[in-house]
């Protein structure tokens, strides 16, 4: 409702309450105009309260980076498998005045030795089905996980799936053919 994106050669004067991200198309994906990535940072925007710490899995532009650290939360780390994500999320974030994150390259979790309040993923089902092998250690208990990039003829099995591991589905929402799922971590 409050987050405004736009492109660096745009001019706009930002109302009281709104929060301009500036990013432009580029290498990586996320400008903001997909329908995953906007679940995304609709659900930032409902769940971010301030002072968390916030992982990105697939983190491509930094967008979602960008939007948490823009919300509040005190810190944010993002891994993607595209060595190219790092140089341009890296622009990104600084473009945007972020200074408290890192960038990792690295498959899902391998490469993470922290733990978070708050998890957000915008990749596809397949990938999100095989992070949640994983995902256990980098979650405190609490921490919410944001799940986007999955189409609503796959969202039963994402669900089924989570069943089988410590999490709580406390909402969704759905955009066109896209669904997006927010988890507690029990």
């Amino acid at each position: 409702d409050k987050i405004v994106i736009k492109p660096s050669w745009e001019e706009y004067t930002a109302e009281e309450d709104e929060i301009v991200i500036k990013i432009d198309p580029g290498m990586a994906f996320g400008t903001g105009t997909h329908e995953t990535t906007s679940l995304c940072i609709k659900m930032l925007e409902k769940y971010i309260k301030g002072h968390e710490k916030l992982l990105d899995i697939g983190c491509g532009s930094g967008i979602l980076m960008i939007t948490g650290a823009k919300l509040g939360a005190e810190i944010v780390d993002g891994i993607d498998i595209d060595p190219a994500v790092e140089a341009v999320a890296k622009v990104n974030l600084e473009e945007n005045e972020i200074s408290k994150f890192s960038v990792v390259i690295g498959n899902l979790v391998d490469d993470i030795n922290e733990k978070y309040d708050v998890v957000v993923s915008n990749i596809l089902a397949d990938t999100l089905m095989e992070l949640l092998n994983d995902i256990e250690k980098v979650l405190v208990p609490g921490a919410l996980v944001i799940f986007s990039g999955i189409l609503k003829t796959r969202k039963y099995e994402i669900l089924e799936k989570t069943e089988k591991y410590n999490f709580k589905k406390i909402d969704e929402k759905e955009e066109n053919e896209w669904v997006s799922y927010v988890f507690e971590y029990k």
